[in-house]
């Protein structure tokens, strides 16, 4: 009888916890996350605008723009420096052609824009301009972390 009160009671608890940990999830969407630009004395919000940052994960400067990774659309989001929208890239999570699963680092050489997807274990080439995608190379015996463009060399660090 004891028994059946204490797993009554952990089953409860249990519920109990559910709901609590539901009710207090993050709601996508309904402000849109934004970065903060501060310069001298101006302060800005970047991603306040569709499509809005949902879950930017890091952010790089290459040649006068800003690159936000965004995990919570599988996109790439080029900002200028005054916070501007100019470009998108990827944006469809999926193993199909241009969708991402998990952004992992980026690297812009020579107009074009390079995603390293570390769950799909693949590089996705873009035209850094227009947003195009150009192609990917898989990368099965490498888990690809990093990237850098040095020169004519494309650099990756991974997981062998």
């Amino acid at each position: 009888m004891q028994r059946q009160l204490w797993l009554s009671f952990f089953l409860m608890l249990v519920f109990v916890a559910g709901v609590v940990l539901w009710w207090s999830r993050p709601r996508q969407h309904d402000t849109g996350r934004y970065l903060i630009g501060w310069a001298e004395n101006v302060v800005d919000r970047i991603g306040v605008e569709p499509p809005y940052l949902s879950e930017p994960s890091f952010i790089k400067l290459f040649d006068h723009a800003l690159y936000v990774a965004d995990n919570g659309d599988w996109s790439v989001k080029k900002y200028s420096l005054d916070g501007k929208l100019l470009a998108r890239y990827g944006g469809r999570r999926g193993e199909g052609p241009g969708e991402l699963l998990g952004i992992g680092d980026i690297a812009v050489y020579r107009e074009h824009l390079w995603v390293v997807d570390i769950r799909a274990r693949k590089l996705l080439h873009f035209d850094e301009k227009t947003g195009r995608y150009l192609g990917e190379f898989k990368t099965p015996d490498l888990h690809p972390l990093r990237i850098a463009q040095v020169g004519p060399y494309l650099f990756v660090m991974g997981l062998g």
